[in-house]
């Protein structure tokens, strides 16, 4: 179930939350004890208090756990919540069939080569970051299909390093 909520600043941390199109009374939240980095989110609502979790900060608001459910919260404006219906959902792209490099920095060996099956667990590259040797392993066995970065050049995050057969 997806609502829309309006907040209005009553203070400092203390808001009146309404539903839109609801005819529930307005829901007094006070965030005047939760301290921003903390990951457990503790708040009054009318009189209850609660406490919560911040599970994720997401690009458009947060995942926060209640009582084993985690619920997404959008924090958006008025326009940005109108317009938020006629957002399509970004595509996931399937990544299974590559090795990415998880970081910028320098590819600094390929201990595989096209045509080598390998096993989960294998080392199969290292890239290195500020002094920094980061070992890449395989996630699956399979056989690997092309190798697309060169040893000694720089890769950047989530550039393809190799690609396995499907």
């Amino acid at each position: 179930e997806q609502n829309t909520v309006l907040l209005k600043k009553i203070l400092s941390k203390k808001f009146l939350c309404n539903i839109v199109g609801s005819a529930a009374p307005s829901i007094e939240v006070d965030l005047s004890n939760y301290l921003v980095d903390m990951p457990l989110i503790t708040c009054k609502i009318n009189e209850d208090t609660i406490i919560a979790q911040l599970f994720k900060i997401r690009d458009l608001g947060f995942d926060i756990q209640y009582c084993g459910t985690v619920y997404t919260v959008n924090v958006l404006s008025k326009l940005e919540s109108k317009l938020f219906r006629f957002m399509k959902e970004p595509v996931q792209i399937d990544t299974s069939n590559y090795l990415l490099s998880p970081m910028a920095g320098t590819l600094v060996s390929v201990a595989v080569k096209v045509g080598d099956r390998i096993s989960v667990g294998q080392e199969l590259a290292i890239v290195e970051a500020m002094k920094m040797q980061n070992l890449l392993t395989a996630s699956r066995d399979g056989v690997v299909k092309s190798i697309s970065s060169t040893v000694g050049k720089p890769v950047l995050l989530d550039e393809i390093i190799l690609e396995f057969e499907k």
